[in-house]
């Protein structure tokens, strides 16, 4: 028995020794995290971590969704408010807005936007063979501009009883009846083959191609506009017809001396002798005649050097009309008085009649002198130009 109550005493002393020291022992700690913040304070991060993904979200969500709204309006929009209420045409042309306008296609209430205007443009002048130029501009928010021009007629070119009308870049404009008002009229090139709209192949039509330069370089000189008629039909004779009061020989259209030709009758037009309608030959490369007639016994020469001079195509010297004319003293001295007589003649009535007293010289050595007067003044006049 007292076995027993020892050891229940004992069993007491031990738990409640056990109890003390429990109630001893310090407080459980939690453990150490790397991060420095306790348990609830890493899940309260983590939390927080979470919304502020969650607000990302939903922030790239919102602004994928507004530019999504924002393409559809860019989309639609203009089928919505930009649609053409208006088609203005300007521009010099021979056509007519009605036509240039249903020729389009466009219509009110087409997308301003969709219309392909490169393409419009292209049919435009497929159609127009005049057209040169075809620009077709936006006016936002409902107007629809035509810009045009028109090309310039230059040639007409015969062809059986009919003209092919070309521009300077060789363009067929038109088929008609008779030559176009303002264009030099050409014949002897034949032209088979060549439809409206079609443009002349250089080196298939090589007679339209010379044409086409000669007037070009006419141009260049500012004639074009004085030449009426181009003879062709003979490509060694050539024939100009210059304001209707010249013709001008050219021979052969050689590219390599045309130029040459130009600046010679652009010298000899200058010329204070020249009469008032005539023959101009320029055949020859070294020199060139004028004439009234046909006649080439009345020819008045001027050497390739003297024209030069008369171009501004060479170094300016002077030269003396005596060292030009190699004829006899007499006819030196009726040159000198057919010159004094004509310049009075010029300057009053009262010399006229003496003119008339001396016709009989003038006459009796006219055969002798005529062509060295003509000679001395085309010089002197060249040399003073």
């Amino acid at each position: 028995m007292r076995n027993s109550r020892r050891n229940s005493r004992n069993a007491k002393t031990r738990r409640s020794g056990t109890g003390n020291a429990s109630r001893n022992r310090a407080p459980r700690r939690e453990p150490y995290h790397s991060s420095g913040v306790s348990r609830t304070g890493a899940r309260s991060r983590r939390a927080l971590v979470e919304r502020q993904k969650k607000k990302k979200r939903r922030r790239m969500i919102s602004r994928i969704g507004i530019a999504v709204l924002v393409l559809l309006a860019i989309v639609f929009a203009p089928t919505i408010f930009f649609q053409v209420s208006k088609i203005n045409v300007t521009g010099d042309t021979r056509y007519t807005s009605e036509q240039l306008i249903k020729s389009t296609g466009v219509k009110q209430g087409d997308n301003m936007f969709f219309l392909d205007t490169e393409q419009i443009a292209a049919d435009l002048k497929d159609e127009y063979p005049y057209l040169d130029t075809v620009k077709l501009r936006r006016k936002l928010p409902s107007t629809l501009q035509i810009e045009v021009s028109d090309r310039t007629a230059v040639l007409s070119i015969e062809q059986n009883g009919k003209y092919l009308i070309l521009d300077m870049s060789g363009k067929v404009l038109e088929k008609t009846k008779s030559a176009a008002k303002g264009t030099a009229k050409v014949t002897g090139v034949p032209m088979k083959g060549l439809h409206v709209g079609d443009t002349v192949d250089k080196d298939k039509y090589g007679k339209a191609a010379s044409v086409m330069k000669l007037l070009e370089l006419t141009d260049q000189y500012g004639m074009k506009k004085h030449i009426k008629t181009i003879d062709v039909e003979k490509a060694y004779d050539v024939r100009v017809t210059y304001d209707k009061r010249y013709t001008i020989l050219l021979g052969a259209l050689e590219e390599s001396n045309l130029e040459h030709k130009i600046q010679f009758l652009k010298a000899i037009l200058k010329e204070p002798s020249l009469p008032e309608s005539g023959v101009i030959d320029l055949t020859d490369e070294k020199e060139a005649r004028y004439r009234p007639t046909e006649d080439t016994t009345s020819d008045v020469v001027i050497k390739e050097e003297e024209l030069d001079k008369a171009a501004g195509t060479a170094e300016t010297t002077t030269e003396s009309a005596d060292s030009t004319d190699t004829e006899s003293t007499d006819a030196d001295s009726t040159d000198a008085n057919s010159t004094d007589a004509d310049s009075t003649d010029d300057s009053s009535n009262s010399t006229k009649q003496a003119d008339t007293d001396n016709s009989s010289e003038d006459k009796t050595d006219s055969s002798a002198g005529g062509n060295s007067e003509s000679d001395g003044d085309s010089t002197a006049e060249a040399a003073n130009d």
